[in-house]
């Protein structure tokens, strides 16, 4: 009797194991207080909830993840921003969550949306979208590069200071970038290998040479070439070189440029410990993220630990992100969380106060990387 009953248990064991659901996590995305990820070919989301940030046509939080709604076909360009996400779901572009600002460009302003809905215009072939913390977006499209959202400090790039609430084409580019960045109050654009930025430039973020001031048409970086892609924090920026350097440019009250100084520049610095190998890199609030040599790197404000490196101080050059066993595939920062994909994995880490960790807990941050789940199945 006994030895039947061991070998039933070890049959429902193995049942089990072999039933178990086999997520596959093709991208993740970081917000502001919420993460989303691509999962099994749909869009799970997890944290804050407040303003249908999670897509799943409720405002009730959630540590785990939940599956978002009226999403179906091939879905893409996953990106988050200022407690709202967007996606490509069959080449048509869909935002949810927070709208005070238009930062949903469904033409609705003031109006948040608990599930994906159209932004307005028709666009070929998206490929990039880019939300900032502070309420803009930006897509780039084989039409060229349109912006919308709150508009304050010329951020949209269309020749005024006016928010938009759909779509409105950057104006004063030569060429339609390869490659964008909407970052706090400031955008930036890849075009021919030179970096264009235009908006707030209260810090240097513009890269022009000079401090204050905004521009509400683009304008290039002065003294840097070779670009091949851009990201930054929010009143910073950086770009990646052909060399595969990184160099940033703008506030350095924590660190964020990464040349182990704290003083303020308005032309690109050289990042320290990073001048070749390096694939990608992403911003967060005040701090930077960068994959080189197979190994992840993190720089400036720490407070949350969302530099990973299991400490909670903040480093003005590149520190190792700890506790990570397997190949970084991907990563993404957003106001006080950094994410990243490792090994077909999703892991997150620094400020959990809504559950952006997305591991079912709540006000427990941490300051290496956590798994993220369960998926909901």
């Amino acid at each position: 009797m006994k030895r039947f009953l061991l070998l039933a248990l070890i049959l429902a064991s193995c049942h089990k194991e072999q039933s178990a659901t086999i997520h596959t996590v093709s991208q993740i995305a970081s917000g502001t207080g919420a993460g989303c990820a691509i999962v099994d070919g749909g869009v799970q989301c997890w944290g804050n909830n407040a303003y249908g940030t999670l897509g799943n046509g409720n405002i009730i939080p959630s540590p785990r993840p939940v599956k978002t709604i009226a999403l179906t076909g091939t879905i893409d360009h996953l990106t988050g921003a200022n407690v709202n996400f967007c996606a490509t779901a069959d080449g048509i572009l869909y935002c949810w969550g927070y709208n005070a600002t238009a930062m949903t460009g469904t033409g609705d302003v003031g109006t948040d949306h608990d599930t994906p809905t159209p932004v307005v215009g028709t666009f070929t072939h998206i490929k990039q979208v880019s939300g900032s913390s502070s309420g803009h977006y930006c897509l780039l499209s084989d039409e060229g590069m349109y912006c919308w959202g709150i508009n304050g400090h010329g951020q949209l790039g269309d020749g005024t200071s006016t928010n938009r609430d759909i779509p409105t084409k950057v104006v004063g580019l030569a060429e339609t970038p390869t490659q964008i960045f909407a970052g706090g109050q400031h955008t930036c654009a890849v075009v021919s290998g030179n970096a264009f930025c235009w908006g707030n430039n209260s810090q240097g973020q513009l890269g022009r040479g000079t401090t204050g001031g905004t521009s509400t048409t683009p304008t290039v970086v002065t003294g840097l070439s070779g670009v091949t892609a851009m990201s930054g924090t929010f009143y910073s920026s950086c770009a990646l070189t052909d060399a595969g350097a990184v160099k940033c440019w703008g506030s350095n009250d924590y660190g964020e440029l990464g040349n182990n100084g704290s003083t303020d520049t308005s032309s690109p610095a050289d990042v320290t410990r990073l001048a070749s190998g390096v694939a990608q890199i992403a911003g967060g609030r005040f701090h930077m993220l960068a994959i080189a040599n197979g190994q992840l790197f993190s720089w400036g404000g720490n407070q949350y630990g969302q530099l990973g490196d299991n400490t909670t101080t903040d480093s003005p050059v590149p520190v190792g992100v700890t506790e990570i066993t397997g190949t970084v595939d991907s990563v993404d920062a957003h106001g006080l969380l950094s994410c990243a994909l490792i090994s077909g994995e999703a892991y997150c880490w620094g400020r959990n106060y809504s559950g952006e960790l997305g591991n079912g807990k709540t006000k427990r941050n941490s300051s290496v990387p956590v798994k993220v789940g369960p998926w909901a199945d």
